[in-house]
């Protein structure tokens, strides 16, 4: 399969089984968009089904590596650039802003233009959600406690070479929506 990447290779070779509609939209999600062009989509009034799966906006924009819960999959975790992390209940089209916030006295967390997240597969409520540091959360991100240090090589990138030089900061074309 010419393009095709290893995880994609492993998901035509052995097709994931679907126990959840949580599984089926987190296997559609991590196809590339060649894959997904070979799927039917068609609209239903504001709904739009692909391979016969109903669709929904969880988040504006281009939000990526949406996370939904494996117990109740009206309960969505979707993010944007810099952590900027939500819960989305689908059941009361609720959507509640949880991104970690450093405590007072502390650097604020440096966060990337897509941060890791995962929900734990022992405790469906516990979050993991990646900056700088790694932070926990037990209440589905009502709350959340950093539980390592700062994990970077704290590197000051405007110094770093790239192509054997060290760039001007005005050379840089999308510096706000990278790392901070």
């Amino acid at each position: 399969m010419p393009g095709a990447n290893l995880k994609q290779l492993e998901q035509f070779a052995h097709p994931p089984r679907l126990r959840s509609s949580a599984d089926a939209l987190e296997h559609l999600w991590t196809h590339s968009l060649s894959d997904l062009a070979a799927l039917e989509i068609r609209m239903d009034g504001q709904r739009v089904f692909a391979a016969g799966i109903p669709w929904f906006v969880a988040l504006f924009g281009d939000g990526h590596q949406p996370a939904v819960d494996p117990n109740n999959p009206d309960i969505v975790y979707a993010q944007w650039q810099q952590g900027n992390l939500t819960r989305y209940d689908r059941r009361t089209g609720e959507t509640t802003y949880i991104k970690p916030q450093a405590g007072e006295g502390e650097e604020p967390d440096r966060y990337n233009w897509d941060s890791p997240i995962l929900i734990s597969p022992h405790a469906h409520t516990r979050l993991y959600f990646g900056s700088n540091r790694l932070h926990r959360s037990d209440d589905r991100g009502d709350s959340w406690t950093a539980i390592s240090p700062d994990l970077t090589r704290d590197i000051d990138r405007y110094r770093e070479q790239i192509m054997e030089r060290v760039w001007s900061i005005d050379a840089i074309w999308d510096l706000g929506a990278m790392s901070v």
